[in-house]
C-alpha cells in the first residue's frame, strides 16, 4: 500500500512539472532574448534614454507651461522620455518656441501635420523635429480637448527602426 501511494504521488509530481516546464522554459527563452536585445542594442545599459533624459532636462519649455506628468520607456529597438503639461500658450508661439531654439542646435522640422478629432469637437497639431536618430514630438491636442489634465505634450524619442 506505499508503494502505490508513493506511486502516485511521484505520478503527480511528473505530471506538474510536465506541465510547468514548457511554460517556465519559455518564459526564459522571452526574457533571454530580451535581454540580449537590448544588451547588444545602442540602447544598452539605457544609454539612449539616459540621453534623452539629458535632453528632457537641458532644454527648456516655453513660459507658461506647467507640468503635469512625465514617463519613461526603454528597449532594445526605442525609448522615450514623455512629458505632458497645461497651458494657455497659443500653438503658434509654441511652435516658434521650439524652432527659435531647436534648429540652431542642429535639429531639423521634419513633420507638421494637422488632426481633426470629431469626438471632441477639437483641431490638433503635430510637430516633429529630427536630430540623428533622435526625435522630438510636440502634440498640441486644441483648444477644446475637453476635460484633459493636458494640452501639450512634448516626446523625446530615439528608434533604432529607421
Amino acid at each position: 500500500m506505499p508503494d502505490s501511494v508513493a506511486q502516485e504521488g511521484r505520478y503527480k509530481v511528473r505530471r506538474l512539472l510536465v506541465k510547468v516546464l514548457p511554460a517556465a522554459g519559455l518564459l526564459a527563452v522571452v526574457y533571454l532574448v530580451y535581454y540580449v536585445d537590448k544588451q547588444a542594442s545602442p540602447n544598452r545599459d539605457d544609454a539612449k534614454l539616459k540621453e534623452l533624459q539629458q535632453l528632457s532636462s537641458d532644454l527648456p519649455v516655453p513660459a507658461g507651461f506647467s507640468g503635469v506628468s512625465t514617463h519613461t520607456s526603454s528597449r532594445g529597438m526605442d525609448a522615450g522620455v514623455y512629458k505632458t503639461y497645461r497651458s494657455e500658450v497659443g500653438y503658434d508661439e509654441v511652435k516658434r518656441f521650439y524652432a527659435d531654439m531647436l534648429q540652431p542646435r542642429g535639429w531639423v522640422l521634419s513633420r507638421e501635420q494637422t488632426r481633426e478629432s470629431l469626438l471632441m469637437k477639437s483641431v490638433g497639431r503635430d510637430l516633429e523635429f529630427r536630430k540623428g536618430d533622435m526625435r522630438i514630438s510636440i502634440e498640441y491636442t486644441g483648444t477644446k480637448a475637453g476635460d484633459s489634465s493636458w494640452n501639450y505634450a512634448v516626446n523625446y524619442l530615439w528608434d533604432n527602426h529607421r
